[in-house]
Formats: structure tokens, sequence, C-alpha cells
């Protein structure tokens, strides 16, 4: 914020998020807070419910599915610690829309770091649109896809993908 940015631009993402971070990220009516799990969900419901708000959120899906990269920057396989199984996704959202302390926001996705092809992004892309699609359909909107960062920096001269090729790429699938 003190960049310049409105609370409701911005979207709170990590992992270990202090139960004091989830507190202020509910004071300042976020564009969204995503969570890593169902019990920051439930954190963040309590948080929201002291207030009297609904916090919207996202939820961070795991879709197993391997960037290619070294094992330990990969975020994105089963295998990894991070997100909810795309698998289980579906149920926790239904179950997050009728908490009232939670709006769901979006669904976000992040592979893991120095990705070197947009191939990965696509199939991860398509998979969270599939899950955005059902949810909209069980009477789910959504407001955002975030498909994540994680694109490689070519440390040897070699070729990675370009921010306007990642876009593409991305755009094909939504």
């Amino acid at each position: 914020m003190r960049a310049g940015f409105a609370p409701s631009d911005i979207v709170f993402s990590g992992v270990g998020k202090s139960p004091d971070e989830i507190e202020r990220a509910v004071q300042l009516g976020l564009k969204a807070i995503n969570a890593e799990s169902a019990g920051e969900l439930e954190r963040i419901d309590r948080a929201a419910r002291a207030r009297s708000v609904r916090a919207k959120v996202a939820v961070r899906v795991n879709p197993d599915i391997d960037a290619g990269t070294h094992p330990h920057i990969s975020t994105g396989l089963h295998i990894n610690k991070f997100g909810v199984p795309l698998e289980h996704a579906g149920a926790l959202y239904r179950r997050m829309s009728e908490q009232p302390g939670l709006q769901p926001a979006g669904i976000h996705v992040h592979l893991g770091s120095q990705i070197i092809s947009t191939e990965p992004i696509q199939r991860a892309a398509l998979e969270v649109v599939k899950l955005a699609r059902e949810l909209r359909d069980s009477g789910i909107q959504l407001e955002h896809i975030d498909v994540g960062g994680g694109l490689g920096i070519s440390y040897d001269g070699s070729r990675v993908p370009t921010a306007a090729e990642y876009a593409a790429a991305v755009l094909a699938i939504v």
C-alpha cells in the first residue's frame, strides 16, 4: 500500500501466514487472500466472522503437474506440500461458500520456479478453468483465476518464454 496500491487491488499469497497477518488482511478488505489449506480457510473464516465481514478468498490448488523444474523448486506435484489437491478443491469450495466469513473469489495455482516452458502453465490453466466452470455450474461464481508465476530466467543464454508468450499461452486456454 505504501507503493500506492489500494487494498482492493492486492492479493495476499504465501505459505505460513501468521494469525496477525490474516487479521490484517481481513481488516484491509483485500482483493483476495490465497489460502493454502482447509485449516487456513478456517483461520480466515474466524478472523472475518470476528469482524462481521466476508473475506474474499482463493484456494491454492495443486494440479499434480510437473513443471520440469528442479525438485527443490517444484510445487505443483502431489508429492509437494503446497496447496489443496485438485480433486478435493470442488468440495472445499462448496463448503467454503457456506461459511459466513468466506466469499469464494478465485482459484490460485503455482507450479514452482524457473519454469522454462509454457506447456505446464497451459496444462495448469486448463485444469483450473475446468474447476472454475464446474464451480460456476454449481452456483459458485469466481472473480479471478491466478495461474501463478515462476517464469524461468536465462542464466546461460538459453531461450525462455517472455512474459508476452506466457500471457498468450494462458489466454489461449481461458
